[in-house]
């Protein structure tokens, strides 16, 4: 009988759409709060019919009566919780009630829907999922958007705690008539949802608060020229429609065009008005085209960007970024972790139309064919569930759960997009400032001032001071240096069995360790190819890496093959696996972080070939001869710069090209941040400098080598989607079988996979021995695919603890003055 009803349930639920999914399981929480509280209320003789009047809903009934719960009841008179209840149906049930009766009932109403979590958040984030469906539709037009703008100025200004408090009446003065219709109907619940997404502003208002937050803590150069701060910087209208028409301009445009041709490209966009094109007429050049870039940095240092930029990377049988604009980027990241539990392999492209209930994400999904929509949702999805800043977090927030109880539900009801933001900001606060922050003179608001992110302020706002002050510190001592946790991530995606995914993640949540590995992966570089050693050779050239650079005391080596990766095999396993991924991608990495450290300029719009992308840290490596640094710095111009370039090997000739169209003086400052990391870093700097000077000193054999390097990556993509594929088509993996093949045809099989046809003919020229060498690789990575972790999972938190690495570096982990050195650029 169970089992016929579940059957049933199940069959009716698939014919409903997202929206109407979320309306489901938002009734189903609301139900679950109900039942509790009314359970609650027994002991205190009040029933429902004593206080749910004829007509309200039970939605109606929690949100109205929790709005007061939250609020200080101890320490506030009964007559005046009484007046901020607005139905007056439902005051004068209230009223009816004895003074004790009522006391007890706005305790129980704090404890199940205010202070016992878990369910009240469940309820409060399906609530947000069906605003954002709701206003993304209410919304789509520029007109109803910008109608929409005045009103989110209004709720931008007042008190977030205040919200839930307005009256119905009071609700809908904030929305424009032409919605009311739509609003009218929906309940107190819904409507405080609307007002809370419309207080965060649009995109172009989050933009501009951005911009204007980072100015003011001085983490931005650039300055708003004072012919336009009184165009932009107080009318959220003007920002919306100025990020609207930006988004028509590539970062080329906004450097080649001229002051005439940028304007008559803004004015191109129905958001950019008459007046706005006569107030910019008098913006100089310089001012117009760095505001422009600026928002373009911006845009694409988000986290939707930053992930979809590397989805695009990734898909190489596709050019996905021609497709989807902005906001259709923001959607799809955003939404795209609900696949969890989704067959993405068994799903049409009806069934993703369905799923993402965006008219306009829909539009860009249109052009894709299914087995595309499926390559996009697959390969997203996947980078989402590996993200290590998720697991680092998770890992940070789990090692202080005490001090952190109170904030525990609403912390683990975080998506991946919040939790990286949130470390993102975090990230730019020093440590001085965090412990300078222990004085009593300072209150948890003043310390929220220094967040600049305004959705991760609101966030952290009901956080108390000390529960911040935690929440800083252990965010701080866990993030570690970026590149190398990149690099790590990238490295434990596919670790199989999971108990060894658990045993990495543990070790290396701090990044102690990772940096002590580092130094001994060092110690491989010499010894390649590393696949072909002994586990007493790489535990043996590990240990001399690591004392090279720390000293023969350090036991890292003896814990990790002893305590941590102690099965046979296993140090070498993940030790190759890890340099493998150094090899592979540190390039890669060391050009997005470079992306994240250019706020004015969005180098990700400029060089978009992934193979450029590797091959820029090369470049600039290759360039420091040529170049004189003082003081960091160096001493060349942007044309300079651009003839040593242009000087070295053809393999960069296409990478230049790209570099021919920055302007001089971007060009200066992204040679300047890549050679001071590679001079100045003990880690990644020293780690590339040695691999690069391992690789040959002709140009046949760099090319060569960087090429097979490349190859690997490409082929990594493909076999954590289908490695079986892999093996069927690349004969079993079989050296000798490949080998035999004719030119023509190892070209053939490689280029489904491969679309660079300098390594197709680089692989198809191999001997056995390097192909045998070639496939050793893919074959280590086939075994060890298995699909990503669930998001949020706990398996790769759990019993496994980094104590003793931790302890061999006392000074590395003191909490009040090492960690400056470990998270803000963690060399010393």
């Amino acid at each position: 009988m169970a089992n016929q009803a579940s059957a049933g349930l199940s069959l009716k639920l698939q014919g409903l759409s997202q929206r109407q999914l979320l309306e489901v399981a938002r009734g189903m929480g609301v139900n679950q709060l109900t039942t509790d509280f009314f359970t609650g209320l027994a002991t205190a003789q009040i029933s429902q019919g004593d206080l749910l009047p004829p007509g309200m809903t039970l939605d109606d009934l929690v949100s109205e009566i929790a709005s007061v719960a939250r609020l200080p009841w101890k320490k506030m008179h009964s007559r005046a919780l009484l007046d901020l209840v607005h139905p007056p149906e439902l005051r004068e049930k209230l009223e009816a009630l004895p003074e004790t009766k009522f006391r007890s009932l706005i305790k129980r109403a704090n404890r199940y829907f205010v202070a016992d979590k878990a369910v009240a958040v469940m309820v409060d984030t399906v609530g947000g999922a069906i605003a954002e469906i709701d206003l993304e539709d209410m919304l789509s037009s520029l007109d109803s958007r910008m109608a929409m703008v005045p009103n989110m100025e209004r709720l931008k200004k007042l008190e977030p705690t205040l919200l839930p408090l307005l009256s119905r009446e009071e609700m809908m003065q904030y929305f424009t008539p032409n919605l009311y219709s739509k609003v009218g109907v929906q309940g107190h619940m819904q409507l405080v949802q609307y007002l809370k997404r419309l207080a965060k502003g649009t995109l172009g208002c989050r933009i501009f608060g951005a911009l204007i937050a980072k100015n003011k803590q001085k983490q931005l150069s650039f300055e708003l020229p004072s012919s336009i701060k009184v165009l932009l910087l107080n009318n959220l209208e003007n920002q919306e429609r100025f990020v609207t028409a930006s988004a028509a301009f590539s970062q080329v445009d906004v450097h080649r065009l001229s002051h005439t041709n940028l304007l008559k490209k803004l004015a191109l966009s129905p958001a950019f008005t008459k007046p706005m094109l006569e107030s910019f007429k008098t913006v100089p050049t310089p001012d117009l085209r760095k505001l422009l870039s600026t928002v373009k940095a911006q845009l694409g240092n988000a986290y939707s960007s930053r992930l979809f930029d590397r989805v695009a990377d990734e898909l190489t049988a596709f050019d996905v970024r021609s497709v989807f604009k902005q906001r259709q980027i923001e959607l799809l990241i955003n939404h795209v972790p609900e696949l969890q539990n989704s067959c993405i392999k068994d799903m049409t492209k009806k069934d993703f139309m369905e799923f993402f209930p965006f008219k306009v994400l829909q539009d860009g999904m249109q052009k894709l064919t299914e087995t595309q929509l499926r390559q996009l949702m697959t390969r997203a999805l996947y980078l989402v569930n590996t993200s290590f800043t998720a697991r680092l977090f998770r890992k940070a927030i789990n090692s202080v759960t005490e001090e952190l109880s109170a904030q525990k539900t609403v912390i683990d009801s975080w998506t991946p997009q919040l939790i990286d933001r949130v470390v993102t900001t975090v990230n730019t606060l020093k440590m001085q400032e965090i412990n300078h922050w222990k004085a009593p003179a300072f209150l948890a608001e003043d310390i929220l001032e220094r967040v600049v992110d305004v959705d991760v302020k609101h966030t952290l706002a009901d956080f108390s001071k000390d529960e911040l002050l935690v929440f800083f510190h252990q965010i701080k001592a866990f993030s570690g240096e970026r590149v190398i946790a990149n690099i790590f991530e990238g490295a434990s995606r596919d670790l199989q069995p999971p108990d060894l995914y658990r045993r990495f993640d543990a070790v290396f949540a701090h990044p102690t360790p990772r940096r002590r590995v580092v130094f001994g992966l060092m110690g491989l570089i010499d010894q390649q190819p590393v696949h072909r050693l002994s586990t007493r050779e790489v535990i043996d050239s590990v240990a001399r890496g690591i004392e090279e650079e720390v000293g023969p005391e350090d036991d890292t080596v003896e814990y990790l093959v002893q305590e941590v990766f102690n099965k046979p095999g296993e140090f070498k396993k993940v030790m190759i696996k890890l340099f493998d991924e150094f090899t592979c991608s540190i390039g890669y990495h060391m050009f997005l972080k470079l992306c994240s450290e250019l706020p004015d300029f969005d180098l990700r719009d400029v060089i978009t070939d992934y193979t450029n992308r590797q091959l820029l840290p090369s470049l600039v490596h290759a360039c420091l001869p040529s170049l004189t640094l003082n003081n960091g710095a160096i001493q060349a111009t942007g044309v300079e710069l651009l003839q040593i370039a242009e000087d070295q090997d053809d393999m960069y000739d296409k990478l230049v090209n790209d570099l021919r169209v920055i302007p001089k003086q971007n060009l200066v400052e992204i040679f300047n941040k890549m050679a001071t990391y590679l001079e100045t870093t003990r880690t990644i700097g020293k780690f590339f400098h040695l691999y690069e000077t391992s690789l040959g000193a002709t140009e046949h054999e760099r090319r060569q080598r960087a090429a097979e390097r490349e190859a690997v990556s490409l082929m990594k993509l493909h076999i954590q989607e289908d490695p079986a594929d892999i093996f069927q088509t690349l004969d079993q993996l079989d050296a000798e079988r490949f080998t035999e093949r004719l030119e023509e045809e190892k070209r053939k099989v490689l280029g489904k996979y491969i679309q660079n046809d300098t390594i197709l003919t680089l692989i198809a020229h191999y001997d056995l021995q390097q192909v045998q060498h070639f496939f050793a690789e893919l074959k280590d990575m086939c075994d060890d695919t298995v699909e990503g972790p669930k998001q949020g999972s706990t398996t790769a938190l759990d019993d496994y603890e980094a104590e003793a690495a931790l302890k061999k570096d006392a000074e590395d982990n003191d909490a009040t003055n090492a960690d400056t050195v470990v998270t803000d650029n963690e060399e010393d």
